[in-house]
């Protein structure tokens, strides 16, 4: 906080924030998953998104009304966050031998909860649990779904790399 002050900066930190929720997309109303990390200021507005479902994800930025993909690709699970929590996931999974489940998942928060302040100990956990038989497609056209309500311009290829 000395050097937000010094710089004359405003740092406010919100842990009730909705950063994770599901919705429901295409034939069958099939549930994908998004979460979002949000840095706003005078001058900037910049998301980073995570669309997920069963067998694929998508990452976006969008950044001042533009939306960029910035990774996408196959996975069964995803874990973001700082070095040590990555790595307390990473010791998880390899001990569960890559198989995931709720219990597992709420181990691993609990676990990094209590060794680095950036993981709250309040949390939830979500799943998709049905497949679409192109989940990247899925996730696709939900990016552009969202791109198009909420006034967002898709920059670049949103086809597959």
């Amino acid at each position: 906080m000395t050097r937000t002050k010094a710089l004359g900066a405003s740092l406010q930190v919100y842990d009730d924030r909705e950063k994770v929720w599901k919705r429901r997309y295409g034939e069958g109303d099939v549930d994908l998953l998004i979460g979002e990390v949000t840095e706003i200021s005078l001058n900037s507005d910049r998301r980073r998104r995570i669309y997920l479902a069963p067998g694929a994800y998508l990452m976006a930025e969008i950044a001042d009304g533009e939306a960029k993909i910035t990774g996408q690709g196959k996975v069964g699970c995803i874990v973001l966050g700082n070095k040590l929590t990555q790595r307390l996931a990473g010791e998880a999974i390899k001990k569960a031998g890559g198989r995931m489940n709720e219990e597992i998942m709420r181990s691993i928060f609990v676990d990094a909860g209590e060794k680095t302040a950036s993981v709250s100990k309040d949390y939830a956990v979500f799943t998709a649990g049905s497949r679409q038989a192109d989940p990247m497609a899925a996730l696709i056209a939900l990016l552009k779904e969202d791109c198009e309500k909420s006034g967002w311009r898709l920059c670049g290829q949103c086809g597959r790399q």
